[in-house]
């Protein structure tokens, strides 16, 4: 079979970059703040982020970054988030004008994610809450889920410390 046509092989990228973006991850993973090297062996884990109640869009990236580094530290999940995804697929657009098959199998490489991070971050009653569960990127279902509370930063790097611990500690 002879190369297809620039005009068809491009009419997959929107439906690779839909399906890539409701992953919410995968591809090289962060290098771990505790452990020297990600376990090759251990989930991914696509962060989507934490959606900002009633706090900054900057703060919810922060903790974000915060719980996404003390789960890496576990070593229990290898985690990407959304800006590294973006990044993936950009770099992988162009190469998805060669040939269909190369573009599906990249496609296939990116969606390595079979666990997605979903939750938010906000205040209660004058402290900070951060909620979070892990989902099965293929069913859907909740795998694992937690909330912390603090009143000041101490207590929440604390509380997602010990969250981390504990989402680490479950079978995925």
């Amino acid at each position: 079979m002879g190369p297809m046509p620039p005009h068809r092989r491009l009419a997959y990228l929107p439906l690779v970059a839909a399906i890539l973006a409701g992953c919410s991850g995968a591809g090289k993973p962060p290098e771990p703040a505790a452990v020297g090297r990600p376990n090759p062996d251990a989930p991914v884990l696509g962060l989507a982020g934490l959606e900002a109640r009633g706090v900054t869009d900057a703060d919810a990236r922060s903790v974000a970054e915060m719980l996404a580094r003390e789960l890496m530290s576990t070593g229990a999940f290898r985690v990407v988030d959304r800006e590294q995804m973006a990044q993936i697929l950009a770099d992988k657009a162009a190469k998805m004008a060669g040939t269909v098959e190369e573009g599906a199998e990249d496609a296939v490489k990116l969606l390595n994610a079979r666990l997605l991070g979903v939750g938010s971050f906000g205040m209660l009653m004058g402290s900070y809450v951060v909620n979070f569960r892990i989902v099965d990127a293929e069913t859907g279902e909740t795998r694992a889920s937690g909330t912390v509370q603090g009143k000041d930063l101490k207590q929440l790097q604390a509380g997602i410390k010990d969250m981390a611990v504990k989402l680490a500690a479950e079978k995925y």
